[in-house]
């Protein structure tokens, strides 16, 4: 994967990321998905693990500082 989109969203129970191709917009993205976006962007493969940077114009969402590790530990990139 050489850059794609994500966004972490909140279900009202835990947080989880959906990383999904940039041909895609956010905002088509989160419809579907139907849980409440906190933060999105832009992903990237950065010496074998994720980068998450950027902003969602479709949803008003930056990139949180956070959503790199977190996007890590959940995939099972980092411990």
């Amino acid at each position: 994967m050489n850059h794609a989109k994500y966004i972490v969203f909140d279900n009202g129970f835990y947080l989880y990321p959906i990383i999904f191709p940039a041909g895609l917009t956010h905002s088509e993205v989160a419809k579907r998905v139907g849980s409440r976006p906190l933060s999105a962007g832009f992903i990237r493969l950065v010496g074998g693990i994720l980068e998450a940077y950027g902003e969602s114009l479709s949803l008003g969402l930056k990139a949180a500082e956070t959503d790199s590790a977190f996007i890590n530990r959940e995939l099972g990139f980092v411990q």
